[in-house]
């Protein structure tokens, strides 16, 4: 009886238009690793794990959340053989989390949820750990990760949340959602931020052996709003905007976070340019206002300068993640386009050239690539066929701006971020010998699965399709995980 109603998700009644839209419900239910439907074949070269995260609730005994970063994080497995598939999913068990379930009532401020308490917030100032951005593997352990908190250890195999971790007192007080690697340095890099009278940034190195390092620790010119950086070879690099926190309102518990962030044009937008083997020769500068959310990838040039390919939006208040709930039209707030900006740090200069006019987000590129001038990038992007989301996964040659377009069902699916996985065996300079993976609500059919696409041949349609039996809210980013061979 369970397999039948299974199947028949599958194949469901025709949708209602804008189906997509129901992608963004309360996760319906946690599992362990259980088969999943498979469409096409899975690559016998494609072994290894996709791990995902995301906000899979969208609510907090009753309370509706007022902005998607806000949800209680959701992670999602899929472990390919190279023949069969299977998938888990498993909330993010927060200490925050359990605390709303036993009180049952909501507790905790968001990014843009006000404190249900303002009392409550003044007294204690504490925030939940909804680790709902990101999910990492580094040295065989696996971490959630979200803007403001510590990583969160999860049992690889079974996806059950082991706690916050500080490593023995090293990481500060947070830990970015966005760690990247640099193969040739065997290594990984992250930041951690903290807001006060003197705002600092602390950058962190995770190296492939050994215990995490703290590299550095730099003071803000103000309580920013920092996203996301990008590492190269030789350097790590941060683009500074003028989102400027009002501190006195937050802590007093007055609003959400969201509604305490100012978009300050004048100040301008930081460079920030650290060389990892000499972190305290950091230099600074400012450019003309712009904000990202996220970086594709950044290499060092021979002349000195330094390249890096970013989403980039003309301000704040009309970036697409601010306004996730999306109170505006979709083609009012999807401004970021794909951008090649050029510093000269030792000029104080920066050239910037749009690469593409499409509506896009999530960029990435082959991880093997990290911190070297890469081929390719591939992306979440918009037909703007229809007032949705991403309805499109993007392959961008990075040099030329030639794009190459997985189209899906702008009325009823709706695209994550898609992730590059090197077939096995593929030598390291060739990066599109691979696939490209990328989780789809199929609004048509009710449930999520991943999209499998051969990075050389994407006009061919996907390879293969392996789908679970329900829906899976949207996530945000994720990373795959080879097995060993």
């Amino acid at each position: 009886m369970v397999a039948t109603a299974r199947r028949a998700q599958y194949n469901a009644p025709p949708p209602p238009a804008r189906a997509w839209q129901a992608a963004f419900a309360d996760l319906p239910r946690e599992h362990g690793f259980e088969p999943l439907h498979v469409e096409g074949v899975v690559p016998g070269d494609l072994v290894g794990t996709l791990y995902r995260n995301g906000p899979a609730m969208y609510q907090a005994q009753g309370m509706a959340y007022q902005h998607l970063f806000d949800g209680d994080g959701g992670v999602m497995a899929v472990r390919l053989d190279g023949a069969k598939a299977k998938g888990a999913v498993r909330l993010v068990q927060s200490d925050g989390l359990i605390a709303e379930r036993r009180a049952g009532k909501p507790l905790y401020p968001g990014f843009g949820t006000p404190a249900p308490s303002r009392l409550r917030w003044v007294m204690n100032r504490d925030i939940k750990n909804v680790a709902n951005t990101n999910v990492i593997a580094w040295q065989g352990r696996l971490f959630a990760l979200m803007e403001a908190a510590l990583p969160v250890e999860l049992h690889p195999e079974t996806l059950d949340t082991m706690g916050e971790r500080d490593f023995h007192g090293t990481i500060r007080t947070s830990f970015s959602a966005h760690p990247h690697r640099v193969d040739r340095r065997k290594a990984s890099y992250n930041f951690g931020m903290r807001f006060g009278r003197f705002p600092v940034l602390d950058l962190y190195e995770l190296p492939d052996q050994g215990p995490i390092r703290h590299l550095k620790r730099i003071r803000l010119s103000w309580n920013a709003m920092i996203h996301d950086f990008i590492a190269t070879e030789r350097h790590l690099v941060f683009f500074v905007p003028p989102v400027r926190l009002k501190i006195l309102p937050t802590l007093l518990g007055s609003g959400s976070l969201a509604e305490n962030l100012t978009w300050e044009r004048s100040l301008g937008t930081e460079i920030i340019v650290v060389p990892i083997d000499d972190p305290d020769a950091v230099i600074r500068y400012r450019v003309p206002a712009f904000y990202q959310w996220h970086f594709a990838n950044a290499f060092d040039g021979a002349d000195g300068s330094i390249v890096a390919d970013v989403i980039r939006y003309p301000d704040w208040e009309n970036s697409l993640l601010l306004d996730s709930l999306q109170q505006r039209p979709f083609e009012k707030i999807a401004t970021g386009r794909l951008t090649r900006v050029v510093l000269e740090p030792h000029l104080r200069r920066m050239e910037v050239a749009r690469m593409d006019d499409v509506p896009a987000e999530f960029p990435r590129i082959d991880p093997r690539r990290e911190g070297q001038a890469a081929t390719y990038s591939y992306m979440a992007t918009s037909s703007c066929a229809v007032n949705a989301a991403w309805d499109e996964v993007s392959k961008v040659e990075l040099a030329t701006g030639k794009r190459e377009v997985i189209a899906f069902d702008g009325q009823h699916d709706y695209v994550s971020e898609p992730v590059f996985a090197p077939r096995i065996g593929a030598a390291p300079d060739t990066e599109d010998d691979g696939y490209i993976l990328t989780q789809v609500y199929f609004g048509g059919r009710g449930c999520s699965g991943i999209a499998i696409h051969d990075a050389r041949r994407i006009a061919d349609g996907p390879v293969g399709t392996v789908l679970f039996d329900h829906h899976l809210p949207p996530s945000f980013h994720g990373n795959w995980v080879p097995a060993a061979v």
